[in-house]
This record gives structure tokens, C-alpha cells and sequence, in this order.
């Protein structure tokens, strides 16, 4: 599946998914490579070859194949929140950093070197079941969790 690095994503229409940026969705080409410094290239991987099951959000029960190699990459997505802005991936990129020598943009480098993931358990918010529907509330509650979930990102690093 092809996304255009650094588009809005928005594909799911849903509250959580402002200020979310793309990366990493190559489809079968890879637009931007070549790494300066293979110290960061490094770094990144590393980072990135440490993911958990519980770093990732969206699980499916199917998987996504590499459209370059053929290689099965995973079922889930990685999201990353850092300065105010989130970047959304599929969950194996790594994949494409070490296979095809993808160079993410440098914004989205320092993210994954100083950022924090985003899980399933950043965006649940508690309902009030038998509160009359108000879409203003329910907006106001969104508006908030983004809020949360984006200054996550703005404190501590990836561990």
C-alpha cells in the first residue's frame, strides 16, 4: 500500500487521526534513500528491531507483504508521537530501512530516536454510557486525548 511520506492521514476518519503523518508505506518502489550517516541509520534500526506487540496499534489478522521483495512484513501499524505531531508506519519498516535502504524524512528520524509510541491503550477514553449522546462533549473528549497523546510525545524518548 502506497502512502506518500509526510501526507496527512485521515483514511480511517476518525478523531485520533489529526495531526498524523505517514511514513514508511513504500508500496513497490522506495522514493527516498541513501543514509549520510550510517551511525543514525543504525540507531534507528535498532530502535525500531526492538518493537513489542504492545508498541504497535491496529492488529489484523491478516498480514502485509513487502511490494518490493515479497517478504511478510507484519499486521499492525507503529505510530510515534513527538513535537506535537504523530507519524504513523506499518509496524515492520524496519524492514525497509535494512532491505531497501529507505531513508526516512529527518523529522521523522528524530521522532524515532526521541519520540514515544502511541498504543491501543493512548487513545481509549472513558465513556459515560448512560450520559445523553452530545457530540460536543464527544468532540471535547477527542480534542483532549489528542492533546494528551501529542504532549506524550513531546516528554521522554523511546526506551
Amino acid at each position: 500500500m502506497y502512502i506518500k511520506d509526510g501526507s496527512e492521514l485521515g483514511y480511517n476518519c476518525r478523531k485520533e487521526e489529526a495531526h498524523n503523518y505517514s511514513w514508511g508505506w513504500l508500496g513497490n518502489k522506495v522514493e527516498s534513500s541513501g543514509w549520510d550517516n550510517e551511525d543514525s541509520k543504525n540507531e534507528v534500526i535498532a530502535r525500531l528491531s526492538n518493537l513489542k506487540y504492545e508498541d504497535l496499534i491496529g492488529h489484523t489478522r491478516g498480514f502485509h507483504v513487502c511490494e518490493i521483495c515479497n517478504e511478510c512484513m507484519g499486521s499492525a501499524t507503529l505510530k510515534i508521537s513527538h513535537n506535537g505531531k504523530i507519524f504513523s508506519a506499518p509496524s515492520n519498516v524496519v524492514h525497509y530501512i535494512e532491505a531497501h535502504d529507505y531513508k526516512p524524512a529527518d523529522i521523522v528520524v528524530e521522532a524515532i530516536k526521541n519520540g514515544l509510541y502511541v498504543t491501543d491503550n493512548d487513545w481509549s477514553i472513558d465513556w459515560d454510557r448512560d450520559a445523553e449522546y452530545d457530540e460536543d462533549k464527544i468532540d471535547a473528549k477527542w480534542a483532549s486525548k489528542i492533546e494528551e497523546v501529542l504532549l506524550k510525545g513531546m516528554r521522554g524518548t523511546i526506551s
